[in-house]
């Protein structure tokens, strides 16, 4: 398949985030192992320096493309109470492609997507453009697969688990620095991380539950990370330190491969977003979810049978976060092989598309 692909999802507007890159890296390899010419539509030089090759790729431009690809991610939906401003961003940033696309009568397929709520008119509009004008689209829930079928009366949407779930967490080949340094403070003992990024309210109620928490636990070396490059980063450590009671150690996120590494070290993650989790619980870690984004992340758990592992981060005293930790922390997660073999379906209808469409011409 000798053909120029454009891949397209929550990769531009300068971003980092971990479970954005795997998804990117992914669909990326994907491609790039069929010999096409792939590209990201306004990519972040995060993601130009991480992904293999990528400045090796022959330029051309979405007029040129054969295939415009949204990747997984759970941007077809509004925010957790997104304001219409926040919409209108939400908007400008994922649907100008696709109703190009659409528009000009481009090849275009969805994988893996979550979606939902659309209550906002102009989110609903981009998203129902796309997802009437797409050959193949995937949802990575039944939520977001009811969703989607709400708006649209395209008969090639089908309900899929998230992707990720197939994904072969790759890692550093060598011991970084700083996994070295944390091996050695820890010194036996079993590694805990503390994942809240730039929320203020899991920052405040991380502290204070581990706090509580560290009293009869001191089994535990504690280490605190983002899954993105933040510029309130040294900030965020700084008041976290104010609160907590315990030591701990900082990680710079800086390589999405050195992330991973971190996380199959770990024993337990407390973390506040999605695939921070995920991958741990791919690793078969303890994982507690206090979700910033509640009913997009809950989502996940209620497909492994784990919904009891995430609670609302707005609605949850530090006490309970504390007890829910407690109460999981030797419990490892094992994710159903049925939700893997479920999970599996989007490259199945993936390849099916591609002999389809390209393979037989």
């Amino acid at each position: 398949m000798n053909n120029n692909i454009m891949l397209h999802g929550a990769t531009n507007c300068n971003s980092s985030n971990y479970g954005d890159f795997i998804y990117g890296d992914m669909i990326y390899s994907y491609f790039k192992n069929l010999n096409c010419n792939v590209l990201f539509y306004q990519p972040s030089n995060f993601f130009k320096n991480y992904l293999n090759n990528y400045k090796d790729n022959k330029p051309f431009n979405k007029k040129q493309s054969n295939l415009i690809v949204y990747i997984p991610g759970g941007y077809f939906g509004e925010g957790q109470n997104a304001r219409f401003r926040d919409n209108v961003i939400q908007f400008l940033r994922f649907m100008p492609l696709g109703m190009w696309a659409s528009r000009h009568k481009k090849n275009m397929i969805v994988l893996g997507i979550g979606a939902g709520p659309l209550n906002n008119f102009l989110m609903r509009k981009g998203v129902k453009k796309i997802c009437d004008s797409s050959k193949l689209v995937t949802t990575r829930d039944n939520t977001s697969y009811q969703c989607l079928k709400k708006i649209s009366s395209n008969n090639q949407i089908f309900e899929t688990g998230d992707l990720i779930l197939t994904y072969k967490v790759q890692m550093l080949k060598n011991r970084s620095k700083q996994i070295s340094e944390i091996l050695k403070n820890a010194n036996g003992k079993k590694i805990f991380i503390i994942h809240f990024n730039h929320d203020i309210v899991a920052l405040n109620k991380f502290a204070a539950a581990i706090n509580i928490f560290n009293i009869n636990n001191d089994e535990y070396y504690y280490v605190v990370t983002s899954d993105s490059i933040l510029e309130s980063e040294l900030e965020n450590i700084s008041k976290f330190k104010e609160k907590a009671n315990f030591d701990f150690y900082h990680f710079i996120y800086k390589d999405p491969y050195e992330l991973s590494s971190l996380l199959n070290e770990s024993s337990i993650v407390l973390t506040s977003k999605l695939h921070v989790g995920v991958v741990s619980a791919l690793l078969n870690k303890s994982v507690i979810v206090a979700a910033c984004h509640y009913d997009k992340t809950k989502r996940f758990y209620e497909q492994i049978g784990c919904s009891d592992r995430c609670v609302n981060l707005y609605n949850s005293s530090d006490k309970a976060i504390s007890e829910l930790i407690d109460e999981k922390k030797t419990k490892k997660i094992i994710i159903p092989a049925e939700e893997i073999k479920k999970s599996q379906l989007t490259w199945e209808l993936l390849n099916d598309f591609i002999a389809r469409e390209y393979n037989e011409k």
